[in-house]
Parts: structure tokens; C-alpha cells; sequence
């Protein structure tokens, strides 16, 4: 038996009402319909698109669709990478310093102070300061006045997804083109083992300095090495190489990733096959511009609305140090 549908209480009602009302006001008005990827109270009476809504009711209301395509954003590889780390672009720009090993110190050693000295004057090291423009993403779709009229929410929902894909889809390429270009800028590249040949147990296991843990252990190790405090965990890896984890350590694979340091693993196609990126913390964030945008604009010569959304943004790498690229993990 399934549960009964939510229903709006009045107040809701009442709220939801006169967000309409008050879009349609500025359709009227010659305005368009905007909303930043923020829930107001309105969206909180469909749970989700389809729990009761129309397409009219959903097209009045931009923040729901900006909802949602946040939503679907959230299983990004740039998601698995940066979190919620996030810096505002000004100017068309993201300005942010980047922090390499050896930056935590000054330059040359403190000594002791004589009696009736000094202390000695330390030098910082020189900021690596950085500027990278934003790039402008967006997507768009038509439901047309048909749709609208008959409620034919399919055309809604489907046009989100695809929006929400292609968004996806530019930004986390974006992401990893980041991340690529850090790893061939501070060389961070490790050489690894082929995860889809091992054998954990039986008459000739592999050995143990041959396993994936051991990669991961390396990668971990080399992060020990440079003295920065970062400690894995994010795995990003290709379906093949996510996929021959899950084969070679089966159910034993939660204690595994556990062993390596609570590592979470992030599978997308945007990495080539035999490469994983291993990542500590947060190695840099998303410079925003514009935060996601859902726009409603009427087109009355096709007697249609255009739904589109789009962010202005760019990832960018602050602490390269929190980076390494496993290689050869396909043979």
C-alpha cells in the first residue's frame, strides 16, 4: 500500500498562489521569470516535479526547476571534487592563489635570539597568484503552449534532464581538463598496477605491494611526503576501473576503501580508462559569477515558453599538493 500523496496545508496554498500570481503579473509586465538555484517555501508543496504539480504550475515557478537541476548537478565529478567549496568571480575572472609544498614555512630557518636582540626578520614566499576567466553554460528547451495546456509534464521533465546532463556534462570536463592540467604542470603523476589482473586469494595471489590498496597507499604516502597534512578522500576513476575494484575485493570492498582512509570513490567517463585521480579534501573549488539561473521567457510568435538555464563559472586548482594521478591501472 503506498503512502497517500503530501497535500498542501492552506498557508502553502496561499504562498504557492500568490507566487503565481505574482509571475504572471511580470509576464504580463514584459518581464522575464528568473530564480537563482535557491528552494523557497512554494517548492516544498511538490515533492519534486510530478508529486501533483503541472506544467503551469512548474513554469510559474523557476525555483523549482532550478531545484531540480541542482539536484541532478549534485552527482557531478566537480561535486565529488570540490564539494561546496565555492569563490566568487569578479570581472569576468576568478583571482585565487595557489599554495604549493614548502609554502607553510618561511623562508630560511628561525634561529634563537641573543640576549638584548632581536628576532630575525623572515621573508614569505612569493604568492602564486592566478586569474582565470569564467566561462558562460547554459542549456535551453521549448514547452510549447499544447504541452502547457494538455499537461503533458513529460516535455517538462524531460527537457530538465537533458539540460541538467549537458550542464553537468561541461562543467565536470571543465573539471577534470583542471585537474589535468595541475598534474602536468607539478608533475603528479604515480605509477600504478593493473586492477583488473588481481588476484586476492587462492593457490597465486597477487602480491599484496601489486594491489590497488597498495596504489592507494602509494598515492597516500606521497602526500605524507610533502608535508601538507592531506589525507585521501576521493577516488575518481573510470567505470572499467571502478568496476575491477568491485570484482577484485567484492563485499570486502567498504573495509578496503576504509583501509586507505575512508576513500570514496567517484566513477565518470570523463577520465580515461586506466587513470584514477586520487584526491585529498578539497584541492581548489568552483568560481561562480552567476549562480545557476532558470529563466521562463514567453515566445508568443510560436506560442510557446523557452525554459533556460545556464551558470557562469570556472573550476579552479588552489592546492595542486591535494592532487595525484594514478596511471596504469588497465595494464
Amino acid at each position: 500500500m503506498t503512502a497517500p500523496a503530501h497535500q498542501p496545508t492552506r498557508a502553502e496554498r496561499r504562498r504557492a498562489g500568490a507566487a503565481i500570481k505574482a509571475q504572471i503579473i511580470a509576464r504580463r509586465s514584459g518581464q522575464k521569470g528568473t530564480a537563482q538555484m535557491t528552494r523557497s517555501s512554494t517548492s516544498t508543496i511538490y515533492s519534486g516535479i510530478g508529486g501533483g504539480a503541472t506544467v503551469n504550475h512548474v513554469l510559474a515557478q523557476p525555483d523549482i526547476i532550478a531545484a531540480k537541476i541542482g539536484d541532478n548537478l549534485t552527482t557531478s565529478v566537480t561535486s565529488a571534487v570540490f564539494g561546496d567549496a565555492t569563490s566568487q568571480a569578479v570581472g569576468g575572472a576568478i583571482l585565487y592563489q595557489t599554495v604549493h609544498p614548502g609554502d607553510e614555512f618561511t623562508d630560511g630557518d628561525i634561529t634563537a635570539r641573543a640576549e638584548g636582540a632581536e628576532y630575525q626578520l623572515v621573508r614569505l614566499p612569493e604568492p602564486d597568484v592566478r586569474r582565470d576567466p569564467v566561462e558562460d553554460l547554459g542549456g535551453k528547451f521549448i514547452c510549447t503552449e499544447e504541452a502547457i495546456t494538455r499537461n503533458v509534464l513529460p516535455v517538462l521533465t524531460n527537457g530538465i534532464t537533458q539540460v541538467s546532463a549537458s550542464l553537468r556534462k561541461a562543467i565536470d570536463g571543465r573539471t577534470i581538463d583542471t585537474l589535468e592540467a595541475a598534474v602536468a604542470e607539478y608533475s603528479l603523476d604515480l605509477p600504478g598496477h593493473n586492477w583488473s589482473t588481481y588476484i586476492g586469494g587462492g593457490a597465486t595471489p597477487t602480491p599484496n605491494a601489486q594491489s590497488p590498496l597498495a596504489d592507494l597507499v602509494q598515492a597516500q604516502l606521497s602526500f605524507d611526503v610533502d608535508g601538507m597534512g592531506a589525507v585521501t578522500s576521493t577516488l575518481i576513476v573510470h567505470p572499467e576501473q571502478a568496476a575491477a575494484l568491485r570484482i577484485a575485493y567484492g563485499p570486502d570492498l567498504a573495509d578496503v576503501l576504509d583501509a586507505a582512509g575512508g576513500v570514496t570513490i567517484h566513477a565518470s567517463t570523463h577520465i580515461g580508462p586506466g587513470d584514477a585521480y586520487v584526491i585529498a579534501g578539497q584541492p581548489g573549488g568552483l568560481g561562480v559569477e552567476t549562480p545557476l539561473t532558470v529563466q521562463v521567457i514567453p515566445k508568443p510568435e510560436s506560442r510557446s515558453m523557452l525554459v533556460q538555464a545556464y551558470i557562469v563559472a570556472r573550476p579552479y586548482i588552489s592546492k595542486p599538493y591535494a592532487i595525484r594521478r594514478l596511471t596504469g591501472l588497465a595494464g
